[in-house]
Protein backbone atom coordinates (compact mmCIF):
# COMPACT_ATOMS: atom_id res chain seq x y z
CA UNK A 1 0.00 0.00 0.00
CA UNK A 2 0.89 3.23 -0.56
CA UNK A 3 0.51 6.87 1.37
CA UNK A 4 0.15 9.89 -0.27
CA UNK A 5 0.07 13.25 0.32
CA UNK A 6 -2.04 14.43 -3.20
CA UNK A 7 -5.17 12.86 -4.39
CA UNK A 8 -5.57 10.47 -7.14
CA UNK A 9 -7.79 10.88 -9.93
CA UNK A 10 -10.97 8.95 -10.09
CA UNK A 11 -13.71 8.00 -7.22
CA UNK A 12 -16.94 6.50 -7.21
CA UNK A 13 -19.21 7.27 -9.94
CA UNK A 14 -22.17 9.04 -9.19
CA UNK A 15 -25.58 9.19 -11.50
CA UNK A 16 -28.38 11.12 -10.94
CA UNK A 17 -31.88 8.88 -10.86
CA UNK A 18 -34.23 10.78 -8.35
CA UNK A 19 -31.53 11.69 -6.31
CA UNK A 20 -28.13 10.97 -6.51
CA UNK A 21 -27.38 7.19 -6.61
CA UNK A 22 -23.76 5.62 -5.76
CA UNK A 23 -22.15 2.24 -7.56
CA UNK A 24 -19.16 0.56 -6.82
CA UNK A 25 -18.52 -2.54 -8.33
CA UNK A 26 -15.08 -5.08 -8.99
CA UNK A 27 -13.94 -2.92 -11.92
CA UNK A 28 -9.82 -2.01 -13.19
CA UNK A 29 -7.88 0.84 -11.61
CA UNK A 30 -8.53 2.65 -14.72
CA UNK A 31 -12.24 2.90 -14.26
CA UNK A 32 -13.19 3.50 -10.49
CA UNK A 33 -10.91 4.16 -7.23
CA UNK A 34 -13.76 3.71 -4.45
CA UNK A 35 -12.94 5.72 -1.27
CA UNK A 36 -13.26 5.57 2.46
CA UNK A 37 -13.54 8.24 4.72
CA UNK A 38 -11.81 8.51 8.41
CA UNK A 39 -11.79 11.01 10.63
CA UNK A 40 -9.59 11.21 13.60
CA UNK A 41 -8.55 7.66 12.77
CA UNK A 42 -12.51 6.55 12.92
CA UNK A 43 -13.33 4.89 8.97
CA UNK A 44 -17.04 6.24 8.99
CA UNK A 45 -19.90 4.32 7.05
CA UNK A 46 -18.99 3.18 3.25
CA UNK A 47 -22.57 4.74 2.07
CA UNK A 48 -23.69 7.52 0.14
CA UNK A 49 -24.18 9.94 3.38
CA UNK A 50 -20.40 9.78 3.30
CA UNK A 51 -19.09 9.38 0.29
CA UNK A 52 -16.82 11.89 -1.55
CA UNK A 53 -18.18 13.75 -4.80
CA UNK A 54 -15.27 14.22 -7.55
CA UNK A 55 -15.79 17.15 -10.04
CA UNK A 56 -13.57 19.30 -12.35
CA UNK A 57 -10.83 17.86 -10.54
CA UNK A 58 -11.31 18.91 -7.15
CA UNK A 59 -12.99 16.56 -4.34
CA UNK A 60 -15.65 17.76 -1.80
CA UNK A 61 -16.96 15.83 1.20
CA UNK A 62 -20.80 15.55 3.02
CA UNK A 63 -21.03 18.80 5.29
CA UNK A 64 -21.43 17.17 8.63
CA UNK A 65 -18.19 14.50 8.25
CA UNK A 66 -16.49 16.76 10.23
CA UNK A 67 -17.93 17.18 13.34
CA UNK A 68 -15.85 14.42 14.87
CA UNK A 69 -12.79 17.31 14.05
CA UNK A 70 -14.56 20.17 15.84
CA UNK A 71 -16.19 21.51 12.45
CA UNK A 72 -19.87 22.37 13.21
CA UNK A 73 -22.43 23.40 10.51
CA UNK A 74 -25.77 25.01 10.70
CA UNK A 75 -27.99 24.00 7.33
CA UNK A 76 -30.63 26.09 5.62
CA UNK A 77 -32.41 23.94 2.91
CA UNK A 78 -34.76 26.64 1.77
CA UNK A 79 -31.79 28.72 1.33
CA UNK A 80 -29.78 26.68 -0.12
CA UNK A 81 -26.97 27.18 2.49
CA UNK A 82 -24.58 25.65 4.80
CA UNK A 83 -22.15 27.37 7.53
CA UNK A 84 -18.76 25.12 9.01
CA UNK A 85 -17.28 26.54 11.93
CA UNK A 86 -14.94 25.92 14.57
CA UNK A 87 -13.62 28.42 17.02
CA UNK A 88 -13.36 31.79 15.59
CA UNK A 89 -13.23 30.79 11.93
CA UNK A 90 -16.41 30.63 10.08
CA UNK A 91 -16.95 29.87 6.27
CA UNK A 92 -20.67 30.28 4.90
CA UNK A 93 -21.52 28.93 1.42
CA UNK A 94 -24.02 29.81 -0.55
CA UNK A 95 -24.92 27.45 -3.51
CA UNK A 96 -27.80 29.72 -4.87
CA UNK A 97 -25.40 32.80 -5.21
CA UNK A 98 -22.57 30.29 -6.21
CA UNK A 99 -19.80 32.30 -3.78
CA UNK A 100 -18.35 31.67 -0.38
CA UNK A 101 -17.50 33.86 2.49
CA UNK A 102 -15.65 33.70 5.30
CA UNK A 103 -16.63 34.88 9.35
CA UNK A 104 -15.68 38.55 8.22
CA UNK A 105 -17.95 38.15 4.72
CA UNK A 106 -14.85 38.29 2.73
CA UNK A 107 -15.24 36.20 -0.87
CA UNK A 108 -12.93 33.05 -0.79
CA UNK A 109 -12.34 32.19 -3.99
CA UNK A 110 -13.09 28.07 -3.49
CA UNK A 111 -14.53 26.07 -5.51
CA UNK A 112 -18.46 26.10 -4.91
CA UNK A 113 -20.70 23.81 -2.90
CA UNK A 114 -23.42 22.08 -4.04
CA UNK A 115 -26.30 20.44 -2.80
CA UNK A 116 -27.76 16.76 -2.94
CA UNK A 117 -31.10 16.06 -1.57
CA UNK A 118 -30.43 17.30 1.86
CA UNK A 119 -26.73 16.81 1.96
CA UNK A 120 -24.54 19.51 0.94
CA UNK A 121 -21.27 18.95 -0.33
CA UNK A 122 -18.05 20.88 0.35
CA UNK A 123 -14.35 20.87 -1.31
CA UNK A 124 -12.12 19.64 0.95
CA UNK A 125 -9.04 20.76 0.34
CA UNK A 126 -10.00 24.13 0.88
CA UNK A 127 -12.16 23.40 4.26
CA UNK A 128 -9.22 21.30 5.60
CA UNK A 129 -6.60 24.26 5.26
CA UNK A 130 -9.13 26.71 6.52
CA UNK A 131 -9.87 24.80 9.67
CA UNK A 132 -5.92 23.88 10.01
CA UNK A 133 -6.58 20.35 8.94
CA UNK A 134 -4.57 17.64 7.41
CA UNK A 135 -5.49 14.98 5.42
CA UNK A 136 -3.94 12.04 2.84
CA UNK A 137 -4.48 9.33 0.90
CA UNK A 138 -3.79 5.99 1.78
CA UNK A 139 -4.09 2.86 -0.66
CA UNK A 140 -5.27 -0.39 0.49
CA UNK A 141 -3.81 -2.93 -0.63
CA UNK A 142 -5.25 -6.20 -2.60
CA UNK A 143 -4.53 -8.42 0.50
CA UNK A 144 -7.58 -6.82 2.23
CA UNK A 145 -9.56 -5.74 -0.35
CA UNK A 146 -8.99 -7.84 -3.45
CA UNK A 147 -11.68 -6.78 -5.90
CA UNK A 148 -10.61 -3.13 -6.55
CA UNK A 149 -8.47 -0.70 -5.62
CA UNK A 150 -9.70 1.22 -2.76
CA UNK A 151 -8.18 4.26 -1.03
CA UNK A 152 -9.25 5.94 2.31
CA UNK A 153 -9.54 10.07 2.25
CA UNK A 154 -7.53 9.84 6.17
CA UNK A 155 -8.41 13.57 7.60
CA UNK A 156 -6.45 14.58 10.77
CA UNK A 157 -4.31 11.49 11.11
CA UNK A 158 -2.95 10.83 14.48
CA UNK A 159 0.69 10.90 13.52
CA UNK A 160 1.59 8.41 16.14
CA UNK A 161 -0.29 5.96 13.80
CA UNK A 162 0.87 5.64 10.29
CA UNK A 163 -1.30 4.54 7.16
CA UNK A 164 0.39 1.16 7.49
CA UNK A 165 -0.57 0.73 11.23
CA UNK A 166 -4.20 2.28 10.85
CA UNK A 167 -5.22 0.11 7.91
CA UNK A 168 -3.96 -2.83 9.80
CA UNK A 169 -5.83 -2.02 13.14
CA UNK A 170 -9.18 -1.90 10.69
CA UNK A 171 -8.63 -4.61 8.21
CA UNK A 172 -11.40 -6.40 9.23
CA UNK A 173 -13.50 -3.74 9.27
CA UNK A 174 -12.87 -2.79 5.84
CA UNK A 175 -12.88 -5.68 3.80
CA UNK A 176 -16.28 -6.45 5.47
CA UNK A 177 -17.99 -3.14 5.55
CA UNK A 178 -16.85 -2.93 1.39
CA UNK A 179 -18.21 -6.54 0.93
CA UNK A 180 -21.57 -5.60 2.44
CA UNK A 181 -21.75 -2.52 0.31
CA UNK A 182 -21.40 -4.53 -2.85
CA UNK A 183 -23.83 -6.95 -1.68
CA UNK A 184 -25.98 -3.93 -1.03
CA UNK A 185 -25.69 -2.90 -4.80
CA UNK A 186 -26.06 -6.80 -6.11
CA UNK A 187 -22.98 -6.63 -7.77
CA UNK A 188 -21.10 -9.80 -8.66
CA UNK A 189 -18.20 -10.50 -6.21
CA UNK A 190 -15.27 -12.87 -7.80
CA UNK A 191 -15.48 -16.55 -6.14
CA UNK A 192 -12.74 -16.40 -3.26
CA UNK A 193 -13.52 -19.90 -2.44
CA UNK A 194 -13.38 -19.07 0.96
CA UNK A 195 -16.07 -18.56 3.93
CA UNK A 196 -14.35 -14.75 4.67
CA UNK A 197 -16.42 -13.52 2.00
CA UNK A 198 -19.31 -13.73 3.93
CA UNK A 199 -19.91 -10.48 6.45
CA UNK A 200 -20.85 -11.65 10.08
CA UNK A 201 -24.47 -10.21 10.63
CA UNK A 202 -25.26 -9.70 14.31
CA UNK A 203 -28.29 -7.18 13.14
CA UNK A 204 -30.41 -9.97 15.80
CA UNK A 205 -28.52 -8.92 19.07
CA UNK A 206 -29.11 -5.49 20.50
CA UNK A 207 -26.34 -3.99 22.36
CA UNK A 208 -27.72 -1.61 25.39
CA UNK A 209 -25.13 1.95 25.63
CA UNK A 210 -24.72 3.69 28.83
CA UNK A 211 -22.60 6.17 30.46
CA UNK A 212 -22.32 7.04 34.08
CA UNK A 213 -19.86 9.39 36.05
CA UNK A 214 -20.56 12.00 33.13
CA UNK A 215 -17.72 15.06 35.17
CA UNK A 216 -14.88 12.35 33.96
CA UNK A 217 -13.66 14.71 31.28
CA UNK A 218 -14.79 12.95 28.43
CA UNK A 219 -18.41 13.50 27.91
CA UNK A 220 -18.26 16.67 25.26
CA UNK A 221 -16.13 14.37 22.75
CA UNK A 222 -18.51 11.32 23.61
CA UNK A 223 -21.21 13.37 22.18
CA UNK A 224 -19.15 14.92 19.57
CA UNK A 225 -19.11 11.41 17.88
CA UNK A 226 -22.40 10.24 18.99
CA UNK A 227 -23.42 12.92 16.62
CA UNK A 228 -20.84 12.40 14.05
CA UNK A 229 -21.38 10.02 10.94
CA UNK A 230 -19.27 7.27 12.52
CA UNK A 231 -22.35 6.69 14.86
CA UNK A 232 -25.93 7.17 12.94
CA UNK A 233 -28.48 5.31 14.22
CA UNK A 234 -26.60 4.37 17.68
CA UNK A 235 -28.48 6.16 20.63
CA UNK A 236 -27.47 5.96 24.38
CA UNK A 237 -28.66 6.35 27.82
CA UNK A 238 -26.62 9.09 30.42
CA UNK A 239 -26.57 8.27 33.75
CA UNK A 240 -26.60 11.80 35.60
CA UNK A 241 -25.86 12.08 39.22
CA UNK A 242 -26.69 15.39 40.81
CA UNK A 243 -23.35 16.84 40.68
CA UNK A 244 -23.17 15.46 37.10
CA UNK A 245 -26.24 18.14 36.28
CA UNK A 246 -24.68 21.07 38.77
CA UNK A 247 -21.02 20.66 36.83
CA UNK A 248 -22.41 20.13 33.50
CA UNK A 249 -26.30 21.51 32.81
CA UNK A 250 -25.55 22.58 28.94
CA UNK A 251 -24.39 19.10 28.19
CA UNK A 252 -27.79 17.14 30.38
CA UNK A 253 -29.17 19.96 27.86
CA UNK A 254 -27.65 18.38 24.82
CA UNK A 255 -28.01 14.72 25.17
CA UNK A 256 -31.63 15.08 25.51
CA UNK A 257 -31.94 16.95 22.81
CA UNK A 258 -29.86 14.51 20.70
CA UNK A 259 -32.33 11.62 21.19
CA UNK A 260 -30.20 10.03 24.28
CA UNK A 261 -31.98 8.93 27.23
CA UNK A 262 -31.56 10.46 30.55
CA UNK A 263 -31.34 8.48 34.22
CA UNK A 264 -30.47 9.54 37.52
CA UNK A 265 -27.35 8.06 38.69
CA UNK A 266 -27.34 7.28 42.69
CA UNK A 267 -24.26 7.49 44.63
CA UNK A 268 -25.72 7.14 48.36
CA UNK A 269 -28.55 5.27 47.05
CA UNK A 270 -31.57 6.94 49.14
CA UNK A 271 -34.43 8.44 48.05
CA UNK A 272 -33.61 11.96 49.01
CA UNK A 273 -30.95 11.62 47.12
CA UNK A 274 -32.67 10.39 43.96
CA UNK A 275 -35.27 13.62 44.59
CA UNK A 276 -32.80 16.21 44.59
CA UNK A 277 -30.90 14.59 41.43
CA UNK A 278 -34.14 14.83 39.61
CA UNK A 279 -35.24 18.15 40.61
CA UNK A 280 -32.11 19.47 39.15
CA UNK A 281 -32.43 17.11 35.85
CA UNK A 282 -36.08 19.00 35.26
CA UNK A 283 -34.18 22.44 35.69
CA UNK A 284 -31.40 21.42 33.51
CA UNK A 285 -33.13 19.80 30.89
CA UNK A 286 -37.45 19.89 31.64
CA UNK A 287 -36.52 15.76 31.84
CA UNK A 288 -38.09 13.60 34.06
CA UNK A 289 -37.27 10.30 34.91
CA UNK A 290 -37.73 6.58 36.82
CA UNK A 291 -34.65 4.87 35.42
CA UNK A 292 -32.02 4.84 38.14
CA UNK A 293 -29.02 3.45 37.97
CA UNK A 294 -26.21 2.55 41.01
CA UNK A 295 -23.59 -0.18 42.05
CA UNK A 296 -24.80 -3.67 42.35
CA UNK A 297 -24.16 -3.97 46.27
CA UNK A 298 -25.99 -0.64 46.69
CA UNK A 299 -28.96 -2.18 49.11
CA UNK A 300 -30.22 1.39 49.24
CA UNK A 301 -30.70 1.73 45.92
CA UNK A 302 -32.26 -1.35 45.79
CA UNK A 303 -34.41 -0.56 48.65
CA UNK A 304 -35.57 2.63 47.47
CA UNK A 305 -36.53 1.05 43.89
CA UNK A 306 -38.76 -1.36 45.86
CA UNK A 307 -40.03 1.10 47.78
CA UNK A 308 -40.76 4.03 45.08
CA UNK A 309 -41.52 2.09 42.02
CA UNK A 310 -38.48 3.12 39.92
CA UNK A 311 -36.16 1.16 37.78
CA UNK A 312 -33.27 0.16 38.96
CA UNK A 313 -30.23 -0.85 36.47
CA UNK A 314 -26.62 -2.12 36.34
CA UNK A 315 -24.24 -3.73 34.21
CA UNK A 316 -22.03 -6.06 36.45
CA UNK A 317 -19.18 -5.34 34.09
CA UNK A 318 -17.86 -1.78 33.11
CA UNK A 319 -15.41 -0.05 31.29
CA UNK A 320 -13.25 2.69 31.53
CA UNK A 321 -9.79 4.41 32.43
CA UNK A 322 -7.61 1.33 31.74
CA UNK A 323 -9.49 -0.09 29.04
CA UNK A 324 -9.21 -0.27 25.61
CA UNK A 325 -10.75 -0.82 22.22
CA UNK A 326 -9.63 -4.64 21.73
CA UNK A 327 -10.73 -5.30 25.38
CA UNK A 328 -14.27 -4.16 24.89
CA UNK A 329 -14.53 -5.60 21.41
CA UNK A 330 -13.53 -9.04 22.94
CA UNK A 331 -16.01 -9.01 26.01
CA UNK A 332 -18.67 -8.14 23.22
CA UNK A 333 -17.32 -10.98 21.11
CA UNK A 334 -17.82 -13.37 23.97
CA UNK A 335 -20.93 -12.50 25.06
CA UNK A 336 -23.61 -14.78 23.11
CA UNK A 337 -26.66 -13.24 24.55
CA UNK A 338 -28.98 -11.54 21.90
CA UNK A 339 -29.10 -8.19 24.73
CA UNK A 340 -26.17 -7.07 25.91
CA UNK A 341 -25.46 -4.20 28.59
CA UNK A 342 -22.36 -1.73 27.11
CA UNK A 343 -20.95 0.65 30.32
CA UNK A 344 -18.71 3.15 30.16
CA UNK A 345 -17.81 6.14 32.50
CA UNK A 346 -17.53 9.34 30.36
CA UNK A 347 -13.77 9.76 30.39
CA UNK A 348 -11.30 10.92 28.03
CA UNK A 349 -10.04 7.21 27.67
CA UNK A 350 -13.35 5.92 26.57
CA UNK A 351 -13.72 8.99 23.98
CA UNK A 352 -10.53 7.53 22.58
CA UNK A 353 -11.44 3.88 22.28
CA UNK A 354 -15.16 3.99 21.51
CA UNK A 355 -14.36 5.26 17.60
CA UNK A 356 -12.61 1.15 17.45
CA UNK A 357 -15.75 -0.22 19.24
CA UNK A 358 -18.07 1.82 16.86
CA UNK A 359 -16.44 0.67 13.94
CA UNK A 360 -16.70 -2.74 15.04
CA UNK A 361 -20.96 -2.38 15.94
CA UNK A 362 -21.06 -0.65 12.73
CA UNK A 363 -19.17 -3.13 10.54
CA UNK A 364 -20.84 -6.38 12.37
CA UNK A 365 -24.84 -4.89 12.21
CA UNK A 366 -25.34 -4.75 15.90
CA UNK A 367 -28.30 -3.25 16.70
CA UNK A 368 -26.99 0.02 19.39
CA UNK A 369 -29.89 0.96 21.10
CA UNK A 370 -30.70 3.71 24.26
CA UNK A 371 -32.42 2.22 27.51
CA UNK A 372 -35.58 3.73 28.09
CA UNK A 373 -38.32 3.51 31.07
CA UNK A 374 -40.33 0.99 28.16
CA UNK A 375 -37.13 -0.47 26.52
CA UNK A 376 -35.03 -1.89 29.11
CA UNK A 377 -32.03 -4.57 28.71
CA UNK A 378 -31.95 -7.20 31.25
CA UNK A 379 -32.00 -5.61 34.65
CA UNK A 380 -33.13 -5.46 38.27
CA UNK A 381 -36.56 -3.35 38.59
CA UNK A 382 -37.89 -2.21 41.63
CA UNK A 383 -41.34 -3.10 42.90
Amino acid sequence: MRIRNRFISGIVSAAMVIGLIWFVRPVSRAAVVPYFVAVNDTVLPFNENTMPLHSNGHYFIPHNVLVSAGVHYLVNIPDETVQLYRGDRTVNFYTIQNHTTDQDERILNWPSARRVGSRFYVPLAQVAAFFGLTYEIIEIGHDIIPYDHVSIIRIQPDPMLNGPSFVGLHRSALRTTYLRHLASQQATLPPTGTDEDTPPDFRDTTIYLSFFDLSAGGLKDILDLLDSPAATGFNATFFASAADIVENPGLIRRIFGSGHSLGIRLIEGTFEEYLEASALLFEAASVRSVLISAYSDNENAIDTAQEHVLLLWDSPQSFGENDTAPRVINAISRDSNTRQNLKFNASENTALLLPGVFTFLRTNNYTVQRITETVLPPMRQGG
